[in-house]
């Protein structure tokens, strides 16, 4: 997450402590204090699974781009996931058997495929900006963002401008991390 430090703020302001500084615990606290709307205060890349006892429920989530993974599958009236398919296929009911549909749509769009599916049957992924919802009656699927195309109405120095802004936000808020950066 690249608004850890904006969020820890937020948090300690609300009253809540931190035992150690990592943005996982920034997560699960923004959880506890806000629910599923903390989804939609995250800034960064996750993939996260969250066990809520009191609502007794499953929650998974994806960051809005879709880089970090997140797969899952139910088989035998199990919920299955992880944050690569091969974590899937230790689990005994888990056999990974090729869809020809997936395959094809691989080789269609290669190396990508439609956000949602896998080239394995039965095995889906969470998409970009999706979060599933699984409980003991049944899961739900939904969206807390959706990519919007917005009409360009700038001049071409307003829109060089604009991105250079945006890039130099881009690069300050991914350089914030738990551990110390380097580079050569």
């Amino acid at each position: 997450l690249y608004n850890t430090e904006d969020l820890r703020k937020e948090l300690i302001k609300d009253g809540f402590t931190f035992e150690a500084y990592s943005d996982t615990e920034v997560l699960l606290l923004s959880y506890i204090r806000w629910g599923m709307d903390c989804i939609k205060k995250f800034n960064g890349i996750f993939a996260f699974a969250i066990y809520d006892e009191k609502e007794m429920r499953v929650v998974l989530a994806r960051d809005a781009m879709g880089v970090k993974p997140l797969f899952y599958t139910v088989k035998n009236g199990t919920f299955i996931f992880g944050s690569e398919i091969k974590a899937l296929f230790k689990h005994p009911y888990v056999e990974p058997i090729v869809d020809k549909d997936g395959l094809t749509e691989l080789f269609a769009l290669g190396p990508a495929v439609i956000p949602g599916t896998t080239v394995y049957k039965g095995i889906a992924e969470v998409k970009p900006a999706q979060y599933i919802l699984v409980r003991e009656d049944g899961i739900t699927k939904d969206m807390y963002w959706e990519h919007k195309a917005e009409e360009f109405n700038e001049s071409k120095e307003e829109a060089v401008e604009h991105v250079r802004d945006l890039l130099i936000d881009s690069i300050k808020r991914q350089l914030v991390g738990d551990v110390p950066l380097c580079t050569f």
